[in-house]
């Protein structure tokens, strides 16, 4: 009876927090290249749009040069920052690892022996968290430089000052940094909780237990489940453990049938 109940499986919350840091060092990185490159020269562009350009030139031309020093900011960035797809593959690696011994260890806990399978379908699953995480982290920067460049053209046109101009750019980047952790958070479980529905059923599991991580963050509507055995081919309404936005439940094999085939 005690063999039945396996060891409870864990989110990688150590894998998420550091791919969070990763990106939130991301974000400052560009946050610093917006300072040194765009807010720094603010008050000049104050002068330039209220016709106060000392070289006679047409009051409107510091819309021009302002899309100019505004495109120039990807490509400081880009010499600043590391190489953000080594990260991405890294962690890729790490939560396939982590999955793979998490798996092992909670089916282990009850038939005694890991399990070994072929998994060609691990490749393609590896790639597709790379590609879809490139273009999710390359979009962190290029929607705030599209948002900056609003505020910049909104703020100068208005005739605002430099103070206030930038105060709403800080403001954008706030935003930046909560879009990252969110990132970090929902792609790492996401993969996770992939991965383990293809582990379980790659050896035979037909069901889970839905487990929550047990604390206040827990939505209620998950906190339900606790305890809840589905179906792998029968998801709840919103998706499997880990699936859903911000979700960091985890599937508990229900190892009968395996078992039964041992």
């Amino acid at each position: 009876r005690t063999r039945l109940k396996p060891r409870r499986p864990r989110h990688p919350i150590s894998i998420e927090r550091q791919y969070r840091r990763l990106l939130l060092k991301y974000v400052a990185v560009y946050e610093q290249t917006v300072k040194d490159t765009l807010i720094a020269k603010l008050p000049t562009f104050v002068l330039m749009a209220n016709n106060l350009r000392p070289d006679g030139l047409r009051a409107d031309s510091w819309v021009e040069d302002l899309g100019q020093l505004i495109d120039s900011i990807s490509f400081v960035f880009a010499q600043r920052i590391p190489n953000v797809d080594r990260t991405i593959e890294s962690i890729a690696r790490q939560v396939a690892d982590y999955n793979k011994d998490d798996v092992n260890q909670v089916v282990r806990s009850v038939i005694g022996v890991d399990v070994f399978v072929q998994e060609p379908w691990l490749r393609d699953q590896m790639q597709s968290f790379i590609s879809q995480n490139k273009i999710l982290v390359k979009g962190l920067e290029q929607k705030a430089t599209e948002q900056l460049r609003g505020i910049a053209l909104r703020g100068l046109s208005s005739g605002a000052s430099a103070k206030d101009i930038g105060a709403s750019i800080q403001k954008q980047f706030g935003i930046t940094e909560r879009r990252a952790q969110l990132i970090a958070r929902n792609e790492v479980a996401t993969f996770n909780g992939e991965l383990t529905r293809l582990r379980q059923t790659e050896i035979g599991v037909k069901q889970y237990i839905w487990r929550t991580s047990m604390d206040e963050r827990v939505r209620p509507e998950h906190a339900e489940r606790e305890g809840e055995i589905f179906d792998w081919d029968k998801p709840p309404e919103d998706g499997h453990p880990g699936i859903p936005i911000n979700c960091r439940c985890v599937a508990e094999p229900v190892l009968t049938n395996v078992l039964e085939q041992i």
